[in-house]
């Protein structure tokens, strides 16, 4: 049996580790991010498995928030760079939870750091809306969901709506509202 040797030199060697490190790097996980909360003051909760907390000095829980399964992945910016856009929920122990619309970006570490997810920017929508569906088209987001009107009452929204965002230059704004 006859083996072949590849001989390359030390700059064909460093472009080959290179290129298969890009080729194996993995997007790092969103639920490890942390995201900052407009409807609660701007806190800052660093996520672990989707969820985190802040603490005051006692160890009191002041605010909890999470990612929902409402995700949408792509170049929302159109900047050639990748966003994520996820609805995020927040309570601060009482009976409201806060859901906004949070942005995402993704920064590249370079070549011996991990890439991490950067929260942007958020935006509200309600207090326990129900999301319906989250559509992303370049940089036109869609929420779809059920929110409260007149007459409803806390616990029981019934008023579709369908919600529409801009992604632009690192923030996301609404545009415009369809429905009640």
């Amino acid at each position: 049996m006859m083996r072949r040797t590849l001989h390359a030199s030390a700059a064909d060697s460093l472009r080959l580790a290179v290129a298969c490190a890009d080729a194996n790097r993995r997007l790092p996980v969103l639920e490890s991010a942390e995201v900052v909360l407009p409807a609660r003051d701007s806190a800052t909760v660093l996520l672990l498995d989707g969820t985190g907390a802040v603490r005051d000095a006692s160890g009191t829980r002041v605010v909890e928030a999470g990612l929902t399964d409402w995700r949408a992945v792509g170049d929302f910016g159109q900047d050639g760079a990748s966003e994520a856009i996820d609805v995020v929920w927040s309570s601060g122990g009482g009976s409201v939870t806060s859901m906004e619309l949070a942005l995402f970006a993704l920064e590249h570490g370079g070549w011996m750091s991990d890439d991490v997810w950067r929260w942007r920017a958020s935006a509200p929508l309600g207090d326990r809306v129900r999301v319906r569906a989250l559509t992303g088209d370049r940089e036109i987001v869609e929420v779809h969901l059920t929110r409260h009107g007149p007459g409803d009452l806390s616990c029981c929204p019934t008023h579709e709506a369908v919600l529409c965002f801009v992604v632009t230059g690192g923030g996301v704004e609404e545009r415009s509202t369809r429905g009640h």
